[in-house]
């Protein structure tokens, strides 16, 4: 790492853990007070998810909650359970822009950090999906590194974070499914798969062995639904379509055909970077905090299309929250323009621009391959 950039990446990081406590103390939101509920459920010993239906994730993130809460108990101050989770989710956010300067350079990593995006979801949203990418692009690493034979058993080790990162939110629940498509062997194929499911499903013991929570966990976890009005497919499809097919049946049809076609085509990192496009591009429901999903890959498979992404996207995050915004400028805000829907578009011809980009290249280059075998056939012909 070069003196420069850590100067650089210091006063970014600086800047931006700032510019992310300072939104955090201008609004939060419907999470802050559902984490509150969760955080006192944990330190009372309570049954969490018979007592709230707020909280839809595996148990891990909520005992983490917990302990913010006994601190600032202990403390006796309850603003300070809130700057422990803003603390994390920035020091997550720092791992991610540090992964983009080791894919891309400084300056799309400080991009990353300092974009209006990233600030707002972590400071006033407090949205901790990017722990759980974080994790899991940590895993697609550490897979890299098992190439070499030595390293083998750090398969195994990518499963378990991977699983680790569906413990603290599922958003890479198909994935396992994608890395039985990619590994060669039946063996390699049972533990990508089971693995991280298994470590996910382990993270509920407490809760199924010793509160026989299940019938709960089932219908705040398992069944739980997103906005589904906010779908692509309401867009895209006819609406006679999907009242034939739900939408969520679709969208793991549509991952899993999509894992399908990309096996032995892209690296395990970046599939996991295509996932996480592809996670929030085709998902049945979206709430305007889960734009910061694809945020990250899309740094690191930057294109013109996706920062249409990220100019659309912003103004969407600044003018959703009133705290953030003036009125007049809502008001004169374009709604054919500035929607969910308009994002999901750029994202969706991003995501088509990216892979078509890469397949080309590489037609490209075959196309340079075969031509110079067939000049080295007809001079060695010559001879």
């Amino acid at each position: 790492m070069k003196k420069h950039d850590i100067i650089i990446g210091i006063v970014a990081i600086i800047i931006g853990i700032y510019l992310r406590f300072f939104v955090k103390n201008i609004f939060y939101n419907y999470d802050y007070i559902s984490y509150k509920i969760v955080g006192n459920i944990m330190i009372h010993g309570g049954n969490l998810y018979k007592e709230t239906t707020r909280y839809n994730y595996s148990p891990l993130w909520a005992y983490i909650l917990g302990i913010f809460m006994y601190i600032s108990e202990l403390l006796r101050n309850i603003n300070i359970f809130r700057d422990l989770i803003c603390l994390t989710l920035s020091l997550a956010d720092i791992g991610l822009s540090y992964i983009i300067y080791i894919k891309k350079n400084i300056y799309y990593a400080i991009f990353f950090l300092l974009n209006p995006i990233s600030i707002v979801i972590t400071g006033g949203h407090n949205q901790f999906d990017n722990i759980a990418i974080l994790i899991a692009l940590i895993s697609g690493f550490i897979y890299e590194s098992s190439k070499n034979p030595v390293h083998k058993h750090r398969k195994i080790i990518s499963y378990i974070m991977l699983g680790i990162s569906l413990s603290i939110k599922h958003i890479f629940f198909i994935f396992p499914v994608w890395i039985f498509f990619m590994e060669k062997t039946l063996k390699e194929k049972i533990e990508g798969l089971f693995i991280p499911y298994i470590i996910f499903l382990l993270s509920f013991s407490q809760y199924i062995f010793f509160y026989h929570d299940l019938k709960y966990i089932k219908a705040n976890v398992f069944e739980y639904r997103s906005f589904i009005q906010n779908s692509i497919y309401y867009r895209l499809l006819p609406h006679s379509m999907i009242g034939y097919i739900h939408p969520f049946i679709l969208y793991v049809f549509i991952l899993v055909v999509l894992g399908l076609y990309m096996k032995n085509k892209y690296s395990f990192f970046d599939s996991l970077i295509y996932y996480s496009i592809a996670v929030t591009l085709f998902a049945s429901g979206l709430s305007i905090q889960q734009v910061i999903i694809p945020l990250p890959a899309i740094f690191i498979m930057f294109n013109t299309t996706y920062l249409l992404y990220l100019i659309n996207t912003t103004w969407l995050i600044m003018v959703s929250n009133v705290e953030l915004s003036i009125k007049q400028v809502i008001n004169k805000t374009p709604p054919f323009i500035f929607n969910i829907n308009t994002t999901l578009y750029f994202l969706l011809l991003g995501f088509i621009f990216s892979i078509c980009n890469l397949k080309i290249k590489q037609i490209f280059i075959d196309f340079i391959n075969r031509i110079d075998e067939q000049v080295k056939e007809i001079f060695e012909n010559s001879k």
